[in-house]
């Protein structure tokens, strides 16, 4: 019973709402009068026949109501192409690891370098955001140098684990000889 309660209560609610971005609540009838149990439709066909008489005789207008009228959005800024350039190069000085810790400190004091200091401007973000993606690159970069061998590489590995392998045999061999039994 609790259940059907909460459903009916919400579907006033969503009823209400509806009538109220058309602009007919308050002079309508209401949809609680005209309960729908044949369909799971939010509004019945009783309900909708009613409304519809009801709009033909009192001559109201159903219209969508606007929402408040919010200022324009302003559109993201675009960056200065000088301060893109200058984090495009520290992000390749930092990632090719030719800055000191020292130099790194002193960065943050160069006024070529604002951005490190204003860690909520959009500039440092994307600072964060380039820094970050091309050392993911280089990383897998490394990576895929580290897996691609030369044939000359493969076949000396190969070779050497076959060597490997004849010099464990004969190490076996030796260990587990199996003795003959002797007179004692």
């Amino acid at each position: 019973a609790l259940l059907g309660q909460a459903f009916a209560l919400a579907s006033a609610f969503r009823q209400e709402k509806i009538l109220e971005a058309l602009s007919v609540q308050d002079s309508a009838p209401p949809p609680t009068l005209f309960p729908n149990f044949d369909t799971s439709a939010l509004f019945g066909k009783e309900y909708i026949e009613t409304l519809q008489s009801w709009l033909e005789k009192s001559g109201c207008q159903m219209q969508l109501k606007r929402s408040a009228a919010s200022p324009p959005a302003q559109a993201p800024q675009r960056a200065d192409r000088k301060v893109v350039e200058t984090i495009e190069k520290l992000v390749n000085t930092m990632v090719s690891g030719m800055l000191t810790v020292k130099e790194k400190a002193e960065l943050k004091h160069n006024p070529e370098y604002w951005f490190l200091l204003e860690e909520e401007s959009l500039e440092y973000k994307y600072y964060k955001m380039k820094l970050g993606e091309t050392e993911r690159l280089m990383s897998t970069a490394k990576e895929e140098t580290k897996d691609k061998k030369t044939s000359e590489q493969q076949i000396s590995e190969a070779v050497r684990i076959l060597l490997y392998r004849r010099k464990v045999a004969r190490i076996k061999k030796k260990l587990f000889q199996r003795r003959r039994p002797g007179i004692l």
